[in-house]
C-alpha cells in the first residue's frame, strides 16, 4: 500500500491527511484523517481556562474562588463572580474572554455580594448587589469602567427584597421580587431603566431560575422540586406550556431556557413516556408547538409518541458480532439549565 501525505491549514483547524492507495483487488483509495492534538474532537467548540483561582486580574487582586453562575455571550465574553484579595477584600464582577487577565467590571472588592452574572451579546452585565442590607438589581457595561446604574432596588422602589436578575440582549430586565404584601412576585422592566417594572405574576414553591429574551418575553418553571408549570410571557400574554398541576406532566425542570428573541423555549421534563427534553416553538402566525428534542420514544420525529414509533437507542446502537449494547438516555437533570440558540439568516 503506498500513501502520499500532505497538510490542509484553515483558519479552524491544521488537518494531516494521508491517501493510501490500495492495489485495485482491494476496492477505492482509503482516506485517513489525523488529527492535531485537541482536547476536544469537536472542530466547533475550543476548550479555554478563561480564568482560575490563583491568577491575577488586571488590577492586581487575586482570584481565591469563582461563583458557578457563569454567563457567556455569543462573542465569547464570560461574566462571573469572584472572591479577590489585595489592597482590599472583597467579590468582583469580572469579565474577560481568555486572552487576558480577567477585569472587575463593578466597585473596588468590598462587602458587596455580588451574584448571578448575566452578560448580554452587547456586552452589557446585568447582576445581583446586595449591601448594607439592601438589595439592587444592577447594570453594568463591560466596554467600560463604572458607574453602572439600578434597574431595581429595595432602597429605592417598593420592594422587601429583589433576587434573581436575568437579562435580554435588547436592554429588557428580569427578576423575582418580595413586594409589601410580602408576595414572591416575578417582574419584567422592558427598558432596563429604574421605575418601568412591571408585575407578571405571584409565585409559589421555590428554586426559580427565570430566563428573559428580547421582546419582552421571559420564561420561567413556577412550582418547586420536580413539579409545577413552566410559564411564558410574550410581553403581557401568559402561555403554560407544561404543567403538573393542570395535567398531562409528571415532572417539570426547575431551569427552562429560552432563545435570544422568543422563537422557542425548551425544558426538561417526564410526560408518561420516560423523561425527555422538550421544545415549544412558535409557528408562523404566532401559535406555538411543542416537539421532543431528547428522550422518550419519539422515533418518527413528529413530537408524539405513538404505536407508530418503535424505540431506538439514541446514544450507540448494538454492533453484531460485538459486545457493544444499545445506549439509551437513563434520566435527565430537572435542576441545570436547558439551553437553546436560534441561528438568524
Amino acid at each position: 500500500m503506498q500513501c502520499d501525505r500532505n497538510v490542509r491549514a484553515s483558519a479552524i483547524r491544521h488537518t494531516r491527511f494521508s491517501r493510501c492507495r490500495r492495489p485495485a483487488s482491494q476496492g477505492q483509495p482509503l482516506l485517513l484523517e489525523a488529527l492535531e492534538p485537541r482536547l476536544l474532537l469537536s472542530v466547533y467548540y475550543h476548550f479555554d481556562v478563561i480564568a482560575s483561582t490563583g491568577q491575577q486580574d488586571q488590577a492586581g487582586y487575586t482570584l481565591n474562588s469563582i461563583f458557578p453562575e457563569v454567563s457567556v455571550n455569543n462573542a465569547g465574553n464570560v461574566a462571573f463572580v469572584a472572591d479577590l484579595t489585595g489592597p482590599t477584600t472583597g467579590r468582583g464582577l469580572m469579565v474577560s474572554n481568555g486572552t487576558a487577565a480577567a477585569r472587575n467590571i463593578a466597585f473596588t472588592p468590598s462587602a458587596r455580594r455580588y451574584s448571578f452574572a448575566k452578560i448580554t451579546d452587547g456586552n452589557r452585565v446585568g447582576a445581583l448587589d446586595t449591601f448594607s442590607g439592601s438589595s439592587f438589581v444592577r447594570s453594568w457595561d463591560a466596554n467600560a469602567s463604572p458607574p453602572s446604574w439600578n434597574v431595581v432596588s429595595t432602597s429605592l422602589d417598593a420592594f422587601e427584597a429583589v433576587n434573581l436578575p436575568t437579562a435580554a440582549n435588547d436592554g429588557g430586565f428580569g427578576f423575582l421580587a418580595l413586594d409589601t404584601a410580602l408576595d414572591t412576585s416575578l417582574w419584567f422592566n422592558a427598558t432596563g431603566v429604574r421605575g418601568a417594572d412591571t408585575k407578571l405574576m405571584n409565585l409559589f414553591g421555590g428554586g426559580y431560575r427565570p430566563m428573559a429574551a428580547d421582546g419582552g418575553n421571559i420564561v420561567i418553571r413556577n412550582g418547586s422540586f420536580t413539579a409545577g408549570d413552566v410559564v411564558l410571557f410574550e410581553g403581557a400574554t401568559m402561555t403554560t406550556l407544561a404543567s403538573t398541576i393542570t395535567g398531562g406532566w409528571n415532572t417539570t425542570g426547575r431551569a427552562p431556557g429560552i432563545s435570544e428573541k422568543g422563537e422557542v423555549v425548551v425544558w426538561a421534563g417526564d410526560r408518561g413516556n420516560g423523561p425527555g427534553v422538550f421544545a415549544s416553538v412558535r409557528e408562523p402566525g404566532g401559535t406555538r408547538r411543542t416537539i421532543v428534542i431528547a428522550g422518550e420514544a419519539d422515533t418518527n420525529g413528529d413530537g408524539m409518541v405513538t404505536a407508530a414509533d418503535t424505540p431506538l437507542p439514541e446514544l450507540g446502537y448494538t454492533q453484531a458480532g460485538m459486545n457493544v449494547q444499545d445506549l439509551f438516555f437513563s434520566g435527565i437533570n430537572l435542576d441545570n439549565r436547558i439551553g437553546v440558540t436560534m441561528y438568524h439568516n
